[in-house]
């Protein structure tokens, strides 16, 4: 997948070395062969379980995927008739991203620095209580 699909898809974008790249702590994301291509790609800047920046495996109360963006798709995806196959799937999933309104990602981002805050007052414990709206 990384040398398939997300190398040339980089390609296009604008990386350079202030890029950092974040990622779970999926097993298949920690294994060293993926370390081993990723390190080369963001040098200093890998922020996951044993990357150059740790990161807790389990942080959804940081992380904008995971406390926003899953969620977000899954409603908008599954709202239309349930996807038949895995490709029409994919496809619905990228139209939708497409449709995301900026104003709403830059929300989104925004409110990082508030579970950061929360996060941090509770000396790092989880934040499933507290509700924080990016919509």
């Amino acid at each position: 997948m990384l040398q398939d699909f997300f190398i040339p898809r980089l390609q296009g974008l604008p990386v350079n070395k202030t890029t950092y790249f974040q990622q779970d702590g999926a097993t298949s994301h920690t294994a060293k062969i993926a370390k081993n291509i990723l390190r080369p790609l963001f040098p200093g800047h890998l922020i996951s379980r044993y990357g150059d920046i740790a990161w807790p495996a389990r942080s959804p109360d940081l992380s904008v995927c995971d406390f926003y963006l899953w969620g977000y798709l899954k409603s908008v995806v599954y709202c239309a008739p349930t996807p038949r196959t895995t490709q029409e799937l994919k496809l619905r999933i990228q139209e939708e991203i497409s449709r995301i309104p900026v104003d709403m990602l830059r929300r989104a981002m925004s409110s990082v620095h508030d579970r950061l805050a929360e996060c941090e007052q509770r000396n790092g414990g989880h934040l499933e209580d507290v509700i924080f709206r990016v919509e």
